[in-house]
């Protein structure tokens, strides 16, 4: 595999941020690490928070298994942050934080409506449903993570936390689907 710039530097960044929990992380301080100039970062990313994110796609997201289930996504989650609590806990602190909720809404909800095959639908408003119900377990799953970071739960509390709220979004999509064909065959 050939080693990219913009490799070095997520790789440079990943091993810099899981070694110690810092409050602040500068591209000055990437650049350094990285033995590059600033101005190679920019032209890479457009900012830190660019870099977090395909930090967080490469360490993570790319190297799950796209015909994994939910269930395995959410234990390779909770794996993800036990193997690299420091990185987990810096991401939080390097992100700029009124864009936090959003970089993980947004990393969370794209991944989670690819994976769930059963919100696809013709019905527009079958659709918002299920993207409704998509976005409330985005954000139960962010909620959860935050505790997990903080210690607040256990690896087992998590999994069993984000595995009921995904049954109970799971009966949710069912049933109102089961109400959309029986309201079709109504009118047929």
């Amino acid at each position: 595999m050939t080693i990219t710039t913009k490799n070095l530097i997520c790789e440079a960044f990943f091993q810099e941020i899981s070694k110690e929990t810092s409050r602040s992380f500068s591209v000055r301080e990437l650049a350094k690490k990285a033995h590059i100039a600033r101005s190679t970062i920019y032209y890479q990313f457009s900012s830190l928070n660019d870099v977090c994110s395909y930090s967080l796609n490469t360490h993570f997201f790319d190297q799950l298994d796209s015909n994994q289930g939910f269930c395995e996504f959410v234990k390779q989650l909770s794996d993800f942050i036990d193997k690299n609590p420091i990185f987990c806990m810096n991401l939080f602190t390097i992100i700029d934080p009124t864009k936090q909720h959003e970089f993980l809404f947004d990393k969370f909800y794209s991944y989670l409506l690819k994976r769930c095959s059963f919100v696809i639908t013709q019905n527009n408003k079958e659709q918002e449903f299920y993207k409704k119900e998509i976005r409330s377990l985005t954000e139960f799953l962010i909620f959860q993570v935050n505790l997990r970071l903080q210690g607040n739960i256990d690896k087992h509390e998590f999994y069993d936390n984000v595995q009921q709220y995904f049954i109970i979004t799971r009966n949710n999509i069912v049933r109102e689907k089961q109400r959309y064909i029986i309201s079709k065959n109504r009118r047929n």
